[in-house]
């Protein structure tokens, strides 16, 4: 008995020895990330000279049921949802906030339970877009590739552009079919927006605020602690690319 005690407490020591080392682990990774994006990615951000008075956080941002009611995401289930890296700032004169958010659910191959992912990316939301003042209805703008998880939570009305290749790649939902925000100038920017995201996207117009979600395969200004951080600059401003890509379209 005395040899299954030992063994038992070897046991138990080991275990809370590996969980002490991976909440190290985290907790150096979290101070990196923080570290870089201070050190590099900020003072890039702000060459660009329309980036102004950023703050960033690597706890969570907007919440499940915050995210869920944009319907700009597939939220799948509230204990796969995750929200991260939190960027506030001002693009130019307009107000934004980024944060990256993972949504899935589980799924079953056979008799197994899978963690099934839905979501991964960037979410952006611009406050008071000039395009979209005085607009107080709801829009939503679906890439095709990206509809299939929001059939009966789109909008009351399918509208219809006079862009045909537009239309060909997105669907557009409303509340009112008679007021419509769309015009020739901002559709060619989401279409420019969205060949520059590389990926599906989706945006939702709440009122004056636009709320952009692209998804990829990877976090906005994710780092590789292996990989010297200067050799990391190209992807860093591909990032920067996308959220100035964003602003451009409702600057």
């Amino acid at each position: 008995m005395g040899i299954i005690h030992d063994f038992h407490n070897h046991i138990a020591d080991r275990a809370f020895s590996c969980l002490c080392y991976l909440l190290l682990i985290r907790r150096s990774y979290e101070g990196f990330k923080r570290a870089y994006k201070e050190q590099y990615v900020f003072p890039l951000l702000l060459e660009n000279g329309k980036f102004q008075k950023l703050e960033y956080s690597p706890e969570r941002g907007p919440g499940y049921e915050e995210v869920a009611a944009l319907h700009v995401v597939n939220c799948g289930v509230k204990n796969h949802f995750s929200s991260t890296d939190r960027l506030t700032g001002y693009y130019g004169d307009i107000r934004f906030l980024l944060c990256n958010v993972n949504t899935g659910r589980t799924g079953k191959a056979g008799k197994i339970y899978t963690d099934d992912a839905i979501f991964h990316g960037p979410v952006i939301r611009f406050d008071k877009v000039p395009a979209l003042l005085g607009f107080q209805g709801t829009m939503r703008i679906f890439d095709n590739k990206y509809l299939a998880g929001f059939k009966g939570h789109t909008a009351a009305y399918q509208i219809k552009t006079e862009d045909p290749e537009f239309d060909g790649r997105f669907q557009v939902y409303a509340s009112d079919p008679d007021v419509n925000p769309l015009t020739p100038l901002l559709i060619k920017g989401i279409k420019a927006f969205a060949d520059k995201a590389g990926k599906s996207v989706s945006i939702t117009f709440l009122g004056s605020s636009a709320i952009i979600a692209v998804h990829r395969t990877r976090n906005l200004f994710d780092a590789f602690v292996d990989k010297p951080i200067p050799e990391q600059k190209a992807g860093f401003l591909e990032d920067i690319g996308v959220i100035q890509s964003a602003g451009e379209l409702f600057g």
